[in-house]
């Protein structure tokens, strides 16, 4: 298994390739609100607002342990009624469970509103091409597919224990 710790140098120099991506974007398109996943998709999405000047934040919060998504605090999301294009933001997306939960919540509360993503990292495996607008990432994991256990790809944040999250991907990997 190739598992990294992700040096501070390196999330920067990841953030700015993410801001980059959204920043061709939104030259062309509006991103008017950014909703930041309160895990590690808040200190994201904090940066990429500061960077895209999108001053309107509305945080939603989840507890994912791998089977199991239970929301924590989504009252904020109410406040969608009067925006056009939201970007979901996470820091490392495996299974999108929270990602469309978060997108569900969204067009509960708003129809109309066009919904794309952000993420430093994801397992495109999982990912369902027509679920959102737009989907901005940085680099690729592949810790969900089925593959040998030398072949696993993934990454732990500066600010993650890295025996912890080793030990996480140690049993939930699809490991052939």
């Amino acid at each position: 298994m190739n598992l990294e710790q992700i040096t501070y140098q390196e999330y920067w120099k990841r953030i700015e390739t993410l801001h980059k991506k959204i920043g061709n974007y939104t030259e062309h398109k509006i991103i008017d609100v950014i909703v930041p996943i309160l895990r590690s998709g808040w200190i994201v999405g904090l940066d990429i607002a500061s960077r895209t000047h999108i001053k309107n934040i509305i945080p939603v919060q989840y507890g994912y342990m791998w089977t199991q998504l239970h929301e924590i605090s989504t009252e904020n999301i109410s406040q969608l009624k009067n925006y056009r294009h939201a970007l979901i933001i996470d820091a490392n997306v495996w299974t999108w469970t929270t990602m469309l939960e978060a997108k569900e919540k969204c067009l509960k509360v708003n129809s109309e509103i066009t919904i794309s993503t952000a993420s430093l990292l994801i397992d495109k495996s999982t990912l369902k091409k027509k679920s959102f607008s737009k989907h901005f990432y940085v680099k690729e994991t592949n810790e969900l597919r089925k593959m040998p256990w030398k072949e696993i790809i993934s990454y732990v944040f500066p600010w993650e224990n890295f025996k912890e999250e080793k030990e996480k991907i140690l049993k939930h990997a699809n490991v052939q």
